[in-house]
This record gives C-alpha cells, sequence and structure tokens, in this order.
C-alpha cells in the first residue's frame, strides 16, 4: 500500500522542491487518498479489541500531521 509512494519519491529524489512539490501533489494525493478512505473502511469493520484497530486509530489521529509531512501543505482530498 505504501510502495507507490516509495516509487513516486524516488522520481523525485533529484528533482527541485518545487518540482519534488508538484510530483507530489499530482501523484501523491491520489494515493494517500485511497490509502486513508481503506483506513477509514477498517476502522468500520475493526473491533476496537482489534490490535489493528489501534494502529489504524493511531494513523488517522495524526492524518494532518502525516500530510504536512509527505506534501508539505494541506491537503483538499478529505
Amino acid at each position: 500500500m505504501l510502495r507507490p509512494l516509495f516509487a513516486i519519491e524516488n522520481q523525485a529524489r533529484e528533482a527541485s522542491a518545487s518540482e519534488r512539490l508538484e510530483i507530489r501533489q499530482k501523484q501523491s494525493v491520489p494515493v494517500l487518498a485511497e490509502l486513508r478512505q481503506k483506513l477509514l473502511v477498517w476502522k468500520e469493520q475493526l473491533i476496537p479489541q482489534h490490535p489493528m484497530a489501534d494502529a489504524v486509530n493511531y494513523i488517522l489521529n495524526h492524518w494532518d500531521g502525516a500530510e504536512r509531512f509527505l506534501l508539505g501543505w494541506r491537503g483538499a482530498y478529505r
């Protein structure tokens, strides 16, 4: 699930900061949107005692920080 993000970062490695941001905005946003949707579905499907529920909730609770880190801006794909 995260492999596409690593591929995008690898592609953007030699780009300038502004080019990297453009690449991330065009290519990473759809991947992150799909990931967030999957997490929200899993959150509804998992029982609270399931170990994966803690991980899913942790990621969703820190989503804003992750999106700022990955994209350098407040994404509009919610």
